[in-house]
C-alpha cells in the first residue's frame, strides 16, 4: 500500500508551511496514477508532460541536450585541480559529447580558474557546466560554491557572470524539501537561468512532476539513488541490478533522470553488472543531458573496443519513439527508442540470466531494412562480443544474457538511393538565408536542430526528383501522412530559411 503525505514540517529547518495554500481563483494540480495491461503502458506514458502547464518560455531554441563527461565520480577532489579536469574536456570532445560537468569544489580551482576552463572546452567544441549548492539559511551543508542560488539577487548576478563566460548550465544540489515554498524556488531558479540561456540540472531533489514541459531548461533531474552510491554504500552493488530493470516503469517514466551511467571501472565498491548491463544503461536510461560518470580510460581500449567506442560517440539522448519490448520490473527490460529513422534496443536482466528472443515487430514493415550492430556480453563479465546482420520487422533476434547482463542494439535504417532532383526549378524568388538537404524513409521526419521554431519552406521530392509537396512549416517533426497528406516512403527533403 501507498501513502501520500505532506513534507514533514523539520524540512528546511522548519522553514516554509507544511500544508501548502494558494489565493483565489485557482485550480488543483493534477493527481495522476498511471495502470495497464502491461507495464510497457506505464513505460511508455508520457501523461505527466501531457498534463503539465504548457512552456513558459517562449524561445527554447537555445536548449541543447546532449553527452556529458563527469570527472567527480572517480575522483571527487577533480573540479578543484584545472590539469584534472581537462582531460574530461578532451574526452568529450574526443567522443563529440556536448559538454562536461565541472562538479562541487570549482571555485577553489588551481593551476587555472573556471573561465580560463570554460575558455578551453569551448576550444574543444564542449560546453561547460558548473555545480552549485542550492543551500540557503534552511541548510547546514557548506559543500562550496554555495550561497549563490537561494537569493534572487545574487543568483541572477551570477547567472550573469557564468553566462557572460561561455558557461551553458548549472547543476544544482540539495534542494533538501518538498513543501510548497521549496517548490517555486524550484521555478524561480527556472524562470531565472532561462534568462541568461541556462539549462538547469537539479540533484538531490524532488521527482520533477512534468517540469520539462513547462520549463523545457529543466533538462533533466536527479531524484533517484544513481552511480555515486558506488562510492558511499556497499549493498548498492546488490542493489543496482534490479533496480536498474524497475527505474524505466517508476522514477523513469515521470521524466527526465540523471543515474549518470555507463561506468565500465569501478570506484571504492565494485560493480556486479557486466559491461554489457552497464552500455545497455545508455538506451534503458532517459535523460536531457546523460552524464557518462566513468574515468576518461573507462571510454578507451583496452576498457573498452573501438565498436563500443563508436556506440558511444553515437549513442543519442533525445528520443522520436521509445516502445516497451518485453519485460518485468524488478527482473529484466528489454526497450527499442528511435531517432530519426534508426532504431535502437537494448536488455538487461538482474539477478537472472535469460535468454532473451526479442522480435523486431517495432520496426517499420518491408520494404524498410536495417543494419543491425549487436553488442553483447563476451566470454567475461568484463568483455563484449560484437556482430552485424541485416534485418527487418518479421526478423528476431536471441541473445544469451549472462546473470546482471546486458545488450544493445543499433539498427540503422538502409533508406534505398535515390536521385537528387534539379532544386532550382519552381523555387520562390526570396532570398536563401540556409539550406538543408536530406533523405528521409518512413512516417515523418524530424526538421534539423537549427531550425527549432523557425518558420522554414519545406519542399518534398519524390525518389525520381519530382516535386511532390511544398508548404511553409514551424513544427520540429513532420509527419508525412497528417501534415503533408502523402503515403509514408522515400523521399528528399529540403527545408529552406528564406529572407
Amino acid at each position: 500500500m501507498y501513502r501520500i503525505k505532506f513534507p514533514p514540517a523539520n524540512e528546511w529547518k522548519g522553514d516554509g508551511a507544511v500544508s501548502p495554500s494558494n489565493t483565489l481563483p485557482w485550480t488543483m494540480p493534477w493527481r495522476v496514477v498511471i495502470t495497464g495491461a502491461s507495464p510497457g503502458v506505464i513505460l511508455e506514458s508520457t501523461l505527466s508532460t501531457d498534463l503539465a502547464t504548457p512552456s513558459m518560455l517562449s524561445d527554447v531554441s537555445w536548449i541543447q541536450p546532449g553527452r556529458s563527461s563527469w570527472s567527480w565520480w572517480s575522483n571527487n577532489n577533480s573540479p578543484t585541480n584545472y590539469s584534472l579536469i581537462t582531460p574530461f574536456i578532451d574526452c568529450a570532445s574526443t567522443m563529440t559529447w556536448e559538454y562536461s560537468c565541472v562538479d562541487a569544489g570549482w571555485n577553489t580551482m588551481t593551476n587555472g580558474t573556471w573561465q580560463q576552463l570554460a575558455a578551453y572546452a569551448a576550444s574543444k567544441n564542449v560546453g561547460l557546466t558548473l555545480w552549485y549548492n542550492a543551500a540557503g539559511p534552511y541548510s547546514a551543508i557548506t559543500t562550496a560554491p554555495r550561497d549563490k542560488m537561494y537569493d534572487s539577487t545574487i543568483r541572477n548576478n551570477e547567472f550573469k557572470t557564468i553566462s557572460t563566460a561561455g558557461v551553458k548550465g548549472v547543476k544544482i544540489d540539495f534542494w533538501l524539501s518538498d513543501k510548497q515554498k521549496a517548490v517555486k524556488y524550484y521555478f524561480d531558479v527556472f524562470r531565472d537561468a532561462a534568462k541568461y540561456h541556462l539549462f538547469v540540472d537539479p540533484h538531490g531533489c524532488t521527482v520533477p512532476r512534468g517540469w520539462q514541459r513547462t520549463y523545457p531548461n529543466c533538462i533533466t533531474a536527479e531524484a533517484n539513488r544513481g552511480a555515486e552510491n558506488y562510492i558511499w554504500f556497499p549493498a548498492d552493488e546488490d542493489r543496482f541490478p534490479w533496480q536498474n530493470t524497475m527505474l524505466p516503469f517508476t522514477r523513469n517514466a515521470v521524466g527526465s533522470m540523471d543515474w549518470t551511467p555507463v561506468t565500465f571501472t569501478n570506484n571504492i565498491n565494485p560493480h556486479k553488472t557486466t559491461y554489457g548491463h552497464e552500455l545497455a544503461t545508455s538506451i534503458i536510461f532517459e535523460s536531457g543531458i546523460q552524464h557518462f560518470a566513468d574515468r576518461v580510460t573507462g571510454y578507451a581500449t583496452p576498457i573498452i573496443t573501438t565498436g563500443v567506442q563508436t556506440f558511444l560517440k553515437q549513442i543519442p539522448v533525445t528520443w522520436d519513439d521509445t516502445k516497451y519490448v518485453q519485460g518485468y520490473p524488478g527482473t529484466w527490460v528489454v526497450l527499442a527508442r528511435r531517432k530519426g529513422n534508426d532504431w535502437y534496443a537494448a536488455g538487461i536482466v538482474g539477478d537472472t540470466a535469460r535468454t532473451m528472443n526479442v522480435a523486431l515487430s517495432f520496426l517499420p514493415k518491408a520494404p524498410a531494412t536495417y543494419r543491425m550492430t549487436l553488442i553483447t556480453d563476451g566470454a567475461t563479465a568484463t568483455s563484449f562480443t560484437e556482430t552485424s546482420d541485416t534485418v527487418g520487422s518479421t526478423d528476431s533476434i536471441k541473445v544469451n544474457t549472462p546473470l546482471r547482463g546486458g545488450w544493445v542494439a543499433k539498427l540503422a535504417n538502409l533508406i534505398p538511393p535515390v536521385a537528387l532532383p534539379d532544386f532550382t526549378k519552381g523555387m520562390p524568388a526570396a532570398p536563401i538565408i540556409s539550406t538543408n538537404t536530406f533523405r528521409v524513409a518512413g512516417k515523418s521526419f524530424n526538421l534539423p536542430s537549427a531550425y527549432n521554431g523557425q518558420k522554414v519552406l519545406i519542399s518534398l521530392y519524390s525518389p525520381r526528383g519530382s516535386l511532390l509537396k511544398r508548404a511553409m512549416y514551424t513544427k520540429r517533426v513532420v509527419n508525412i501522412e497528417r501534415d503533408l497528406a502523402l503515403s509514408p516512403g522515400v523521399y528528399v527533403v529540403r527545408v529552406d530559411k528564406r529572407d
